[in-house]
């Protein structure tokens, strides 16, 4: 294919944004607008803030639709698209609202989406972190073929990507971003040649992804210490799993595991503090330490072990 591909893009956060760059400057694509989610009030000023992927949209001039709902504003879809057609591909990466049949099926090759797992494993809204507290040991992309089901087309293309103890929310959130942003660029023209083609989702390993909840950031001390650690890489650094201590919040990050004997520390509860090394503050689990290097004491900023135990101790 020798002339540009027009694409019209579907994203909201920053995990979207390396996507639409990628896109942006890839010699044969054309994007022609940008759709993503209305601006919204942050901060203590509550001053509308547009989205990372309008941000980006404005800093370089792409024509940018921001709908409350699509669904209920149509005819407002439509005349954006036919200022800019023709439009091949629609491409849709966290955008954040289900898309009406209309609205997937108006470019000329339809719409297709990028998700963050390997479906259909995790479908739905909070597959990274979700992949993360459930202890798998793999994740990935897959691209799909849009249809009107949460996360249910055909897929073209799933790369995956390991999960260790060591991996953070944060840190498979920039992994799988990158990962997005690789896959469409090298398969957006063989979907538009139909050169590649999506197989049926497999009826095996269905699971649905829900939102994370901020009450979900409480650490329950009577856990198998391995599942404590991964919920607190999941909430990193989104919520922050925490425990309490001195009757306030107190945030726990990098964690490591360290064995002990049935007879070790027999005298402290589970969730005790047992004792404060040079980099690193030990809970007691029911099954081993649970050895911490950063902390953020509710009302402070995030610092390392050894600086939270100096205002400890002093």
């Amino acid at each position: 294919m020798t002339e540009k591909i027009n694409v019209l893009f579907f994203g909201t956060p920053d995990y979207s944004v390396k996507t639409l760059d990628s896109l942006f400057n890839k010699k044969n694509i054309n994007i022609v607008g940008v759709i993503t989610k209305e601006d919204k009030p942050q901060g203590r000023g509550q001053k509308l803030t547009p989205s990372p992927c309008k941000d980006y949209a404005l800093k370089h001039n792409i024509p940018c639709f921001t709908p409350h709902s699509l669904r209920k504003e149509l005819d407002s879809f439509y005349d954006f698209c036919k200022e800019r057609s023709p439009i091949d591909i629609s491409v849709v990466i966290a955008y954040g609202q289900i898309l009406p049949k209309e609205v997937l099926e108006y470019p000329k090759h339809g719409s297709v989406n990028l998700h963050a797992s390997i479906l259909p494993h995790l479908r739905g809204a909070a597959p990274i972190q979700r992949a993360i507290i459930q202890g798998d040991t793999e994740t990935g992309v897959c691209l799909m073929k849009m249809d009107e089901g949460l996360d249910t087309g055909d897929v073209f293309v799933e790369e995956k990507v390991k999960i260790d103890d060591t991996t953070t929310f944060f840190s498979l959130y920039e992994e799988l971003s990158s990962l997005s942003a690789k896959i469409i660029c090298e398969n957006i023209e063989k979907v538009i040649n139909n050169e590649i083609f999506a197989k049926k989702q497999s009826s095996e390993n269905e699971s649905y992804a829900n939102k994370i909840l901020k009450d979900e950031a409480i650490i329950n001390w009577s856990e198998d210490s391995h599942k404590i650690l991964r919920l607190i890489n999941a909430m990193d650094p989104i919520f922050g799993a925490y425990t309490m201590f001195n009757e306030k919040r107190l945030k726990l990050f990098c964690p490591k595991l360290e064995s002990f004997n049935n007879n070790d520390h027999k005298d402290f509860n589970n969730g005790d503090i047992v004792k404060f090394e040079k980099d690193y503050i030990s809970f007691k689990c029911h099954d081993a330490l649970l050895n911490i290097y950063e902390v953020q004491l509710e009302g402070k900023k995030r610092m390392k072990a050894s600086e939270f135990m100096q205002g400890v101790k002093g």
